[in-house]
């Protein structure tokens, strides 16, 4: 069979809960989020042939789902704006369950963030792709990518403080990968070493320290 590829449906298996989290940051609608999921997995595996490097099956599979979203607002409108918090929701299908209030407090959080600052982070921090495989699903340059984290970690810095009275340091998992601690109470550091944080270590609410501090 052309294109046949041994493995392929278990890896399309594997990547669906990546799939419907970097969904669930485009659509307000979970519906509609598996919708497009599914189209991305149908378009994935009639064009499976043009897969050149199968270990960066994941960056592929993203930048099909957002073309399947893409499509989708092109016939409704030109943004669509996390209000109800089904991005945040995707985060708490961990094995540590947040409380309800800090639940409240990351969905509020996120859904203040402007569209494309929240789908940089989901890539960059829950898909845990490099700014470099983030930029290849965005169709823009890594140092793209790479400004709006930025942009969306100051947000977030910026409204858990508000909200919480707490310092914190919203930063990529890619960068967290590099240090490792026995402490998860620690203080995250920022891309450059510097830490945002001072004195006693911040209490963020659980599903937004993974956001920081995801070591993968």
């Amino acid at each position: 069979m052309t294109g046949f590829r041994p493995g392929f449906d278990r890896q399309l298996l594997q990547a669906i809960p990546d799939l419907r989290a970097y969904a669930q940051s485009l659509c307000r609608d979970a519906a509609l989020a598996d919708d497009i999921v599914q189209d991305a997995l149908l378009n994935a595996w009639r064009n499976r042939a043009c897969l050149r490097e199968p270990d960066r099956i994941k960056p592929w599979l993203l930048a099909i789902l957002r073309n399947a979203f893409l499509v989708h607002i092109r016939r409704t409108k030109p943004e669509v704006e996390d209000v109800d918090g089904s991005f945040a929701a995707s985060l708490v299908s961990q094995p540590e369950q947040p409380a309800a209030a800090e639940l409240s407090d990351v969905r509020r959080a996120l859904a203040k963030l402007p569209f494309r600052e929240r789908e940089a982070i989901a890539l960059v921090c829950i898909d845990r792709l490099s700014y470099e495989e983030a930029s290849e699903v965005c169709g823009c340059p890594a140092g793209t990518i790479k400004s709006r984290v930025n942009r969306a970690r100051a947000h977030l810095l910026a409204i858990l403080k508000e909200g919480t009275g707490a310092s914190c340091d919203i930063q990529p998992a890619a960068n967290a990968k590099r240090r490792k601690s026995s402490n998860a109470s620690r203080a995250v550091h920022s891309d450059t070493g510097q830490s945002l944080s001072r004195g006693r270590p911040s209490r963020v609410p659980s599903p937004m320290r993974r956001i920081a501090a995801s070591s993968g």
